[in-house]
């Protein structure tokens, strides 16, 4: 293996863990290079990609239709999360 290929190198777990990164607080420049790269060569990965991609869109549809008001949990439903996860 060169040492461009360790460097561009990417497996399925990181491109999908760089996909999440990517909506959350983007990418730097090395890391898109790197998704592109595997993408090209890993079509499931590239379309894990776009779905995050529309998923991201259609959840910025509802938030952005919905006030403020309406985003928020009531005091039940803040206690049935804290059960759930106790």
């Amino acid at each position: 293996m060169s040492v461009l290929d360790k460097i561009f190198s990417l497996s399925c777990r990181e491109a999908a863990i760089l996909a999440s990164k990517e909506s959350l607080s983007g990418l730097s420049y090395f890391e898109k290079v790197k998704m592109r790269m595997h993408a090209k060569i890993c079509p499931p990965c590239e379309k894990y990609a776009q779905d995050n991609e529309l998923l991201d869109q259609a959840i910025s549809k509802i938030v952005d239709s919905k006030s403020e008001e309406e985003l928020k949990l009531t005091s039940q439903q803040k206690d049935k999360i804290r059960q759930a996860i106790s």
